[in-house]
């Protein structure tokens, strides 16, 4: 199975979607549970504290799960983990590692992202939904703030399942386009993607600046200010002309992935408006 389909599965799974037909009055079936490997070593002196922190993170969901322990002091588990590193490549590897579906948490040092994180990936994996969804976003508000105008005139011209585009206008001219961006995550821990993107209306609209209008995270905490930046300042001045090289952000690749997504999709609406060949 490949990394995608199991990134589905498992959302799917965690969302209860997974159950079979049924006659009338029948009873509604578990599903089957999600499958966890955690990878460790004996000889590892955080071990000890690191396996009470994860059977207590597990135990509330235990017959929602299936936890396999996979010592890499053998052969065969440490050829295990090395094939679970080389799908989930450009992360950073642990002398503990924890993986759910294509999803992986590690701990190495003082770094220690399996006892912080996993006990709130999976309440936000069981217990809520308010990370999923479009959020309401204040488009006229946006462009106004980002380019210092308050006699703007902002009009909503599309509305579609992804995108919704508003039209800038001052002094009976279009100054600029906001795309409200939202793309679904498939991940049920992830927050889902949604974004406001300012582009001009040049002869070659640009990205002017984005907003995130659901926070930015990894694995379930807020990203940093500094990696909030780093991911944003990617897309200032992109155009669809323009070739860009995006970097991911290590611990949110699909998140990376889905704001590439959502500008891309935004500066391809702003062309298709305009009539551009």
């Amino acid at each position: 199975m490949s990394v995608r389909a199991a990134i589905a599965i498992l959302a799917l799974l965690a969302a209860g979607a997974f159950w079979a037909p049924r006659a009338a009055g029948e009873e509604k079936p578990k599903p089957e549970p999600i499958a966890i490997q955690v990878y460790y070593s004996k000889e590892d002196p955080n071990w000890k504290k690191a396996e009470e922190a994860i059977d207590a993170a597990v135990r509330p969901y235990a017959d929602r799960l299936t936890v396999e322990k996979i010592s890499i002091d053998d052969k065969e588990g440490y050829a295990k983990l090395r094939e679970v590193e080389k799908a989930h490549k450009g992360e950073q590897t642990g002398e503990i590692t924890v993986v759910i579906g294509s999803l992986m948490l590690t701990s190495k040092g003082k770094r220690r992202g399996v006892e912080d994180k996993l006990d709130e990936l999976l309440r936000r994996a069981f217990d809520e939904r308010g990370n999923k969804g479009r959020l309401p976003a204040d488009a006229a508000a946006f462009a106004r703030e980002a380019l210092g105008r308050k006699d703007l005139e902002v009009t909503q011209i599309l509305d579609s399942d992804t995108d919704r585009v508003y039209e800038v206008r001052a002094g009976g001219k279009t100054v600029g386009w906001v795309i409200d961006a939202y793309r679904a995550i498939h991940c049920p821990i992830c927050n889902d993607a949604q974004l406001l993107v300012l582009t001009s209306n040049e002869e070659v609209p640009a990205v002017k600046t984005i907003k995130p209008v659901r926070a930015l995270e990894l694995y379930g905490t807020p990203m940093s200010k500094e990696r909030t930046d780093q991911l944003l300042k990617q897309f200032i001045g992109r155009t669809l002309k323009k070739d860009a090289q995006v970097d991911v952000i290590s611990g949110a690749t699909k998140t990376t992935h889905a704001y590439e997504q959502g500008v891309v999709g935004a500066l391809e609406r702003v062309e298709q408006l305009r009539g551009t060949p």
